[in-house]
């Protein structure tokens, strides 16, 4: 899954419907106004605001794992770092990762 991360998601979310031809779903998530982009139907990518006011801008990438503890211990030891310890959310776990270079991502583990 991809996810974009935009201060400004009502600028950003028509500029996607039109340059890609994207369809749009709202739904809530924890309280707050959550965008789905759908490409023939599939949701393609979230839309949200930054959980932090000091986030910047950026698309997000998530990957899906099976045991997330185990990814986020091992993590380290790859050369890795564990900015976001594994979190609880409506959709499963999820915590934040970066790659030896310094490139973050999430990993999911889906809930039952």
């Amino acid at each position: 899954m991809d996810e974009l991360i935009t201060s400004s998601p009502e600028q950003a979310v028509p500029f996607y419907q039109e340059l890609l031809g994207l369809a749009v779903t709202e739904t809530e998530l924890d309280g707050e106004k959550y965008t789905m982009l759908q490409a023939d139907g599939t949701d393609v990518a979230g839309v949200s605001q930054p959980p932090d006011v000091d986030l910047p801008n950026h698309w997000h990438v998530y990957f899906a794992v099976e045991d997330i503890a185990a990814a986020a211990t091992q993590t380290p030891s790859l050369g890795g770092a564990v900015p976001m310890a594994p979190f609880d959310t409506p959709v499963g776990q999820m915590a934040m990762l970066a790659d030896p270079q310094g490139a973050a991502f999430s990993i999911h583990q889906p809930g039952a």
